[in-house]
């Protein structure tokens, strides 16, 4: 949907790999997701926990200490309560409830959903 002044909302997924549901804009870095979240109105937020990186030599994905909690942190932030829904679909259990944390105080509207949700996607 566009508002005036070409404004455009949108639901915004964050994750490194999983392929990105249609309707929806990707962000695969903690930076690429901020500067989305901080340049567009979002409406929604399906947000990852574990960064993982692939490995050119073995065609694998390892994890990495690198999340998307900085992520969590800005919309705790930089939004108003309750101006974003966010959705949080990882794989991590830990990872996910210290996004919840984060999000305490913020108090969107979240929901977490485990791995089974987005199994129907393609990893990308």
């Amino acid at each position: 949907m566009f508002l005036s002044h070409g404004i455009h909302r949108m639901k915004l997924f964050i994750d490194d790999i999983r392929k990105c549901p249609e309707g929806w804009i990707v962000a695969r870095t903690v930076t690429e997701a901020i500067r989305l979240l901080d340049l567009n109105i979002v409406d929604e937020v399906s947000l990852d926990h574990d960064i993982c990186h692939y490995n050119i030599h073995s065609f694998k994905t390892t994890s990495c200490p690198e999340t998307f909690e900085p992520v969590a942190r800005f919309i705790a932030k930089a939004y108003q309560p309750y101006s974003l829904r966010v959705i949080i679909h990882t794989a991590n259990p830990d990872g996910g409830r210290k996004l919840l944390y984060i999000l305490t105080d913020f108090r969107p509207e979240v929901i977490m959903y485990s791995e089974e949700f987005y199994e129907n996607q393609e990893r990308s």
